[in-house]
């Protein structure tokens, strides 16, 4: 990738180091992404999509990977794909219900065997569910040691994604909520422990392990009083966790500048349409979430206040780790070229890569 507009600092020199293949050009405000490169998104219904209040409206405003795929093909000369990996079921329990893999590190396992993950890609992980009930080993809701369970939960995916991905690839998030309906979804709360939050548990294992965090809280944070005092309503549906369709908005904001992107400068004016009534040609009849429906033209200013809301946020929104491992490769991903012949007992694309 190629991006302009670096600021000189510690941060910005650091996200040019580790996201190999970048460089500078201040005349251009595109960036350049190698072609092969990808953009996983691993979480739970946030990442799924629901930002119109359910999973099935065909805009690509319903998911954070719809709307960043938007702004990518508008601003960059090589748009990686964003995705979501199709979830990984692992039978049925005792109660004939659906089982999914109970643990984050075995459910990337699964995604790097069957080719939704591969060396090169990253990894944006993203949690908003019932802190008692965190994808681990049963029996399950948990309440005791909380904490602790899900930093080993974390740490073992992590650990699992520095074999493959590398950890420079990973980036995670805290959490934000509203009033949630459910109370175990509070994110900033302590724990059994009566110290520890959910979100401490993510700060404090990445700062360990080397993983950079967005403080996705605080941006919301102040996209939420930007509506709110404007009178519309708020960032969640709700139920007070998940986004709608502004909220997807300002996550996708903050994923692409914690990659490098100086989204204050980036041009929106593909994604903007889609943000307009059915009869103005968008696909927004109603804002879940809202109370007041702004006009037309209210909700492409809106859009473009919550950019410059989120570029404001994001020199002081990245958690940076204490540490940084040492002695171990950076996964570029930087894709050579591809084989003449398929190699011998192989079936699937094949391409080199640096190491």
């Amino acid at each position: 990738m190629s991006f302009t507009r670096i600021q000189r600092g510690g941060l910005r020199n650091l996200i040019f180091l580790i996201f190999g293949g970048l460089c500078a050009s201040a005349q251009s405000q595109r960036l350049d992404v190698l072609p092969g490169q990808r953009v996983l998104f691993n979480g739970d219904s946030i990442t799924k999509g629901y930002g119109f209040g359910n999973y099935t409206d065909p805009s690509p405003l319903r998911t954070i990977y719809g709307i960043a795929g938007i702004l990518a093909k508008e601003n960059l000369r090589n748009a990686p794909v964003f995705f979501r990996p199709e979830q990984v079921w692992a039978g049925r329990d005792a109660d004939g219900n659906p089982k999914t893999i109970d643990s984050l590190a075995g459910e990337l396992q699964t995604w790097l065997r069957r080719g939704d993950a591969r060396t090169g890609d990253w990894m944006v992980y993203e949690d908003a569910g019932q802190v008692n009930q965190i994808v681990s080993p049963g029996p399950s809701p948990h309440l005791t040691d909380m904490y602790g369970r899900y930093r080993r939960n974390l740490r073992g995916m992590i650990e699992e994604a520095d074999r493959s991905l590398g950890r420079n690839h990973i980036l995670l998030m805290t959490m934000f909520e509203y009033d949630p309906r459910i109370p175990w979804c509070k994110w900033e709360v302590p724990l059994d422990d009566g110290k520890h939050s959910a979100n401490d548990a993510i700060r404090d294992e990445a700062s360990e392990l080397g993983v950079r965090v967005i403080d996705m809280r605080r941006i919301m944070d102040r996209a939420h009083q930007y509506v709110q005092a404007k009178g519309w309503g708020r960032m969640v549906g709700p139920d007070g966790i998940h986004p709608n369709i502004y909220g997807n908005a300002v996550m996708a904001f903050a994923i692409l500048g914690a990659m490098g992107a100086d989204i204050g400068f980036w041009r929106v004016e593909t994604l903007a349409p889609h943000f307009r009534s059915p009869e103005a040609g968008g696909d927004v009849k109603t804002i879940w979430g809202f109370t007041k429906n702004p006009t037309d033209v209210e909700r492409i200013a809106i859009l473009r206040d919550l950019q410059a809301i989120v570029a404001k946020e994001m020199p002081v929104s990245m958690i940076e780790p204490r540490t940084r491992a040492k002695g171990q490769f950076l996964h570029h991903g930087r894709l050579l070229d591809h084989p003449a012949t398929q190699p011998a007992g192989t079936t699937r694309p094949v391409s080199y890569e640096i190491g």
